[in-house]
């Protein structure tokens, strides 16, 4: 038995240790979003991130993905991405944040390639997020640093 985590949830799955991962996810968790391309890890069809690193898993065997945040296609819907990235930022103003006397937190800038490779999806796509974020209020930027509203972020993750 081998347990993998896969969009945040646990599966135990009764397969040899080589077996590619695209075919474990596909075949045994019935996850067909990710496709199977050239087999030879080049065309990129079976890309999934494997903890926020884009990895060919028509070529990595499940065994190397024990113990390992794996995040398919699935997990890429609009609501999944803002939630977890919601909870990074909460968890970062936590950890790291100087309380305001506002509820807000202020932080040292951060870079979305960090938060990329924290929350498992693409700069780009955190850059969007983060945009939106600020539109409704809940991040500002300044020379200072980055100030959250982790309060009225708990929404959106609740």
């Amino acid at each position: 038995m081998i347990s993998i985590t896969v969009n945040d949830v646990k599966h135990d799955v009764d397969v040899p240790p080589e077996m590619p991962l695209l075919w474990v996810i596909r075949d045994e968790l019935g996850m067909t979003g990710t496709k199977f391309g050239c087999g030879v890890a080049q065309c990129g069809a079976c890309t999934m991130h494997i903890d926020g690193e884009a990895t060919r898993t028509c070529v990595f065997p499940v065994a190397a993905a024990v113990g390992r945040q794996i995040h398919t296609i699935e997990s890429l819907s609009t609501e999944s991405i803002e939630r977890r990235l919601a909870g990074a930022l909460i968890r970062f103003c936590a950890r790291l944040g100087t309380p305001e006397e506002d509820g807000s937190s202020r932080m040292m800038p951060f870079t979305h390639e960090m938060l990329s490779r924290y929350v498992g999806t693409s700069r780009e796509i955190i850059t969007h997020h983060m945009n939106h974020f600020r539109k409704q209020g809940y991040v500002s930027y300044s020379r200072r640093g980055i100030l959250l509203y982790p309060q009225a972020m708990g929404a959106l993750i609740n």
